[in-house]
C-alpha cells in the first residue's frame, strides 16, 4: 500500500486569479473538471467577472502541468499500467500542490461559489471538498449552483441557484455591491 502525505513542505507562489484588479473583490470559483459544462463555465465566469475577480483553481493546474509535463490524470493512468514508485511520487508531489494551491485561494477569497453541474460525467469530489472547507471558515458568503436541492447545500449556503441557467438570469438578485 502506497500513501500521499500533506507533510512535506512545497512552495506555493500565491493563487493566480483571471484578469485581476485592485477594485475587485476576489471569489473562489470551484468546480468540476470535465469537460461537459465548458459553455456554461464561461457564461458563469463572465457573469461572476463583471463584479469579481475569479480565482479559477484549474488555471493553477495548467501551471502545474507545465512544470510536471503531463497532466495529472495522465500521471495517475500512467501509473496505473506501470505501477512505478517514480511515478506514484510525481503524483504525490502533484497532489499537494493542487491542494494547497486550492486552499490558499479559498483562504485569499473574499467570496466562494460552487457549481456542481447536472451535466458532468463527475459529481466534483474536489468541489464538495473545497465547499466544505470555505463552510467550515465561514468567513464570507457562500454560492452554490445545481447540487438537485441536498439538505445541506440548502441550509448552508447564502445563495442557491437550481442551475446554471437560473445562475445567469437570477445573478443579480444576490451579487454583492
Amino acid at each position: 500500500m502506497v500513501s500521499i502525505s500533506m507533510s512535506t513542505p512545497i512552495a506555493i507562489k500565491k493563487v493566480k486569479t483571471i484578469n485581476k484588479t485592485k477594485e475587485k473583490k476576489t471569489i473562489y470559483f470551484a468546480h468540476p473538471k470535465d469537460k461537459c459544462g465548458v459553455i456554461w463555465k464561461k457564461k458563469i465566469l463572465e457573469k461572476l467577472q463583471e463584479d469579481y475577480d475569479v480565482i479559477d483553481p484549474y488555471e493553477s493546474e495548467v501551471q502545474l502541468e507545465k512544470k510536471y509535463k503531463g497532466s495529472y490524470l495522465d500521471f495517475v493512468n500512467q501509473f496505473i499500467v506501470d505501477k512505478n514508485s517514480k511515478t506514484f511520487d510525481i503524483i504525490g508531489n502533484f497532489s499537494r500542490e493542487i491542494v494547497l494551491k486550492d486552499m490558499i485561494g479559498i483562504s485569499e477569497a473574499d467570496a466562494f461559489i460552487c457549481w456542481f453541474p447536472d451535466v458532468s460525467k463527475h459529481r466534483g469530489i474536489g468541489t464538495g471538498i473545497e465547499l466544505g472547507v470555505a463552510l467550515s471558515a465561514r468567513r464570507y458568503p457562500i454560492i452554490v449552483i445545481g447540487g438537485n436541492y441536498h439538505p445541506f447545500l440548502l441550509i448552508f449556503a447564502d445563495g442557491y441557484f437550481l442551475n446554471e441557467n437560473d445562475f445567469c438570469e437570477n445573478y443579480d438578485r444576490w451579487k454583492r455591491k
